[in-house]
């Protein structure tokens, strides 16, 4: 029975404290501190609301910026494979032209032995 009233004694000096309180907050200006509170609120929701703003269309012009790069890079990367197929066949091509000349030379070659040999005679 003691703790029930311990109990009901701190609840009655509490709710006694927050009208104490209460009272006290109202008579020294509280209305005004939160009417100052509030349009401080206001003017930095505004703020935000800029921010968030000015976000939002950086974020879009990156997006689009971004966008464009890719494409570039996909374009120069079908290009830079285009060159480099190209530049194999054209590879591919010198060498078989190198073989096909070396193949003529070597003839040539035995061509000349055989005439240096039936001249020597």
């Amino acid at each position: 029975m003691t703790r029930v009233i311990k109990t009901l004694k701190r609840l009655i000096f509490g709710i006694m404290c927050g009208v104490i309180l209460a009272v006290v907050f109202i008579f020294s200006g509280g209305s005004e501190y939160l009417m100052d509170f509030s349009d401080k609120t206001e003017e930095a929701s505004i703020k935000l609301e800029g921010y968030e703003r000015d976000i939002r269309q950086s974020a879009e012009e990156i997006k689009t910026r971004l966008a464009g790069t890719v494409e570039a890079v996909e374009a120069a990367g079908v290009k830079v494979k285009t060159t480099i197929d190209e530049t194999r066949n054209t590879i591919t091509d010198v060498a078989r032209k190198a073989k096909e000349i070396s193949k003529n030379l070597e003839a040539r070659a035995e061509e000349l032995e055989e005439v240096a040999s039936m001249t020597a005679i």
